[in-house]
């Protein structure tokens, strides 16, 4: 009896801790939106010339993924990604992945 309560536990613990993301592919660009409601502030997004590969990338980064993984994601070289990362921390006015996430946030860009 004890193993199935165990199990049971591990099983709700699981679904307690996945993140709840979903991908949806639109136009063939691909955005990484969570499950919650979150609408992206696109007065900020044309103010800031933010392009759609732009975000892309940003929200990848928000996600936590590498240049590398980013990179193959969008089948780009990392290269291309660090660009974009530039023009991002140009635009952004910020030097590190870390403040551009923040700032993507408190901004509306990111979830």
């Amino acid at each position: 009896m004890a193993v199935i309560f165990t199990g049971l536990g591990i099983w709700i613990a699981g679904k307690l801790t996945k993140p709840k993301v979903e991908t949806r592919v639109v136009e063939k660009e691909v955005y990484i939106i969570p499950k919650e409601t979150f609408t992206i502030n696109t007065q900020q997004l044309e103010t800031l010339e933010i392009t759609k590969r732009e975000l892309e990338i940003l929200q990848f980064m928000a996600l936590g993924h590498t240049n590398q993984e980013i990179a193959s994601e969008l089948f780009v070289s990392v290269s291309t990604v660090k660009s974009h990362n530039q023009n991002l921390f140009a635009k952004l006015e910020v030097q590190r992945r870390t403040q551009a996430v923040g700032k993507a946030k408190r901004l509306g860009l990111v979830p």
